[in-house]
């Protein structure tokens, strides 16, 4: 039972920490708000995640954590590159679209003093989908060249400021605009990696 309260004392932390930095900016996220808001002390906050930096990291985290879950009956085979990259591409798309709060702090990380592209991208798995995707069109690609600080930059931030517009209700969320957003991120990607 103690395991359980402590699992929920830090899902409600990183909660409120998304909510927070959605709300006020990633680097205006004070353990003390957190706290109050989670009715705990200060201290608590620190106990479960040492430093503000391994808090907001492990916030980020918990959002990708959940999207990881809604990818992972999605399998890659040589045979289904295309259509398993773009359910990949979709399922990140559908979960920041119906997740606005999430969404504006993982854009608000993105451009704070927190974001460390090596972290961000490293381990993600749909980052070594899109890589693998793109091997298989031009087999001489390496994951050096495959610079996730430019091509892995484009996917997340157009992904992203496109689920923000519907978000937002600055755009509609319906097939055709997913299909446009899809081939406005891929479409040039892929022109790019074949012209190699």
């Amino acid at each position: 039972m103690a395991r359980r309260n402590l699992v929920n004392i830090d899902e409600k932390i990183l909660r409120e920490t998304i909510r927070i930095g959605a709300d006020a900016g990633v680097n205006n996220i004070p353990a003390r708000k957190i706290a109050k808001n989670c009715d705990i002390t200060d201290a608590t906050v620190f106990e479960h995640f040492q430093t503000k930096e391994n808090l907001i990291l492990q916030a980020k985290l918990f959002i990708d954590k959940n999207i990881e879950r809604m990818q992972s009956s999605i399998k890659m085979n040589e045979s289904e590159y295309v259509s398993s990259v773009k359910g990949a591409w979709q399922t990140i798309f559908k979960y920041l679209i119906e997740n606005p709060i999430e969404t504006k702090f993982y854009d608000r990380y993105r451009h704070s003093e927190y974001y460390k592209p090596t972290i961000s991208a490293a381990k993600d798995g749909y980052l070594s989908k899109v890589y693998k995707y793109l091997k298989s069109i031009n087999p001489e690609i390496n994951e050096y060249e495959f610079s996730f600080q430019v091509i892995w930059a484009h996917i997340v931030e157009t992904t992203i400021n496109v689920a923000m517009q519907i978000s937002e209700n600055k755009m509609k969320y319906n097939d055709e605009t997913t299909e446009f957003v899809y081939k406005l991120i891929f479409g040039g990607v892929m022109e790019g990696i074949r012209k190699r």
